[in-house]
């Protein structure tokens, strides 16, 4: 399957994710006060909202345990392996589904719906191939002239990490509910600074085009 080339760009910011590179923003990071005010609201609202279905499963973890997991998450995505980053799976979409039932961290839920995607391709990559049984190959048809290929995505870029895999994630992905409410916002003013207009994609990225998405260390 072809993409139109105006699509291309618009992957181009997971490829940059997939060799683990640190989010681009350095934000400061939240007080401790205001960390134990949030964890403990956190707690609060779980034990409000979360269905029982949900509460069988999983239990709300410690602060310790929550600051471990996420300073051990943020570290490999930035210098471990594509291995090491694939063992959170489980625990990344734990904490995603505890996120998921909480209704003041959409934002946060946001942020980590994305490194999820990382998680999962990292996965992807190290996994052993799959041994398939050789097809007898069938009659040559008669020769005549072979038609021109048409462009492909596969061909934009093949010293990109990872691309086949993430192509394969992207191929059939809508595009974002919001992506047209900001797209062209962004846009204008990439455009304005001589920035790749295509390059507003990185907000899919890092936030799913919600403004708000938080990370756990208080990353914007």
């Amino acid at each position: 399957m072809n993409f139109p080339s105006s699509n291309i760009l618009r992957l181009a910011p997971l490829f940059a994710a997939a060799t683990l590179c640190a989010d681009p923003a350095t934000p400061a990071k939240p007080s401790s006060t205001e960390a134990d005010e949030l964890f403990a609201r956190g707690q609060t609202l779980f034990d409000a909202y979360a269905p029982p279905e949900i509460k069988q499963q999983f239990e709300f973890p410690s602060r310790a345990e929550w600051d471990a997991f996420v300073a051990k998450l943020e570290k490999t995505r930035k210098t471990g392996s594509l291995a090491e980053l694939a063992a959170y799976e489980p625990q990344a979409k734990a904490a995603l589904t505890i996120l998921r039932t909480l209704p003041e961290y959409k934002n946060y839920a946001d942020w980590l719906s994305e490194r999820i995607d990382e998680i999962e391709v990292a996965k992807e990559a190290v996994a052993p191939p799959v041994a398939t049984v050789p097809v007898p190959p069938s009659p040559a048809p008669a020769p005549g002239p072979a038609p021109a290929p048409p462009p492909s995505v596969e061909s934009a870029a093949p010293d990109i990490p990872l691309y086949d895999l993430w192509v394969g994630r992207m191929r059939d992905r809508p595009r974002p509910g919001r992506a047209d409410e900001f797209l062209p916002k962004i846009q204008k003013v990439f455009v304005a600074e001589g920035v790749p207009a295509e390059l507003a994609w990185l907000a899919e990225t890092e936030s799913m085009f919600n403004p708000e998405a938080r990370s756990p260390v208080g990353a914007s």
